[in-house]
């Protein structure tokens, strides 16, 4: 599986994922200048930011570990950014959370953290 293809395939199985839990997707892969949101989930008044993740192998370190500071940051300047294109959603809670995948793309291996950072 391409690069690509396996990271569409993690975010969609995130998405569903997700979706089970009540969470309805409102965009997906948002870009701006400053990045990228993979996910962002609403439920009731509440908005989920959602960074998905993939590691095949932990030679780096873990998928969760690959979300530094920086990333983190462009993360947050773009929620800012959807947030000032979409006012309708600016009274709504938001969460920054990840979802992430060790070794394998699948339900097994996937690892939801909530309030990540």
């Amino acid at each position: 599986m391409k690069k690509l293809s396996k990271g569409y395939f993690a975010e969609t199985l995130a998405k569903y994922y997700l979706h089970c839990y009540g969470w309805a997707c409102i965009d997906r892969n948002f870009l701006s200048k400053m990045g990228e949101i993979d996910l962002i989930m609403m439920k009731k008044k509440q908005i989920i930011i959602v960074e998905v993740r993939f590691r095949k192998q932990n030679i780096y370190g873990t998928a969760e570990a690959s979300i530094d500071h920086k990333k983190q940051k462009n993360i947050r300047k773009t929620a800012h950014y959807f947030l000032s294109r979409f006012p309708q959603y600016q009274d709504h809670a938001i969460r920054f959370d990840a979802i992430v995948f060790n070794k394998k793309i699948t339900i097994k291996n996937l690892l939801w953290i909530q309030n990540a950072y």
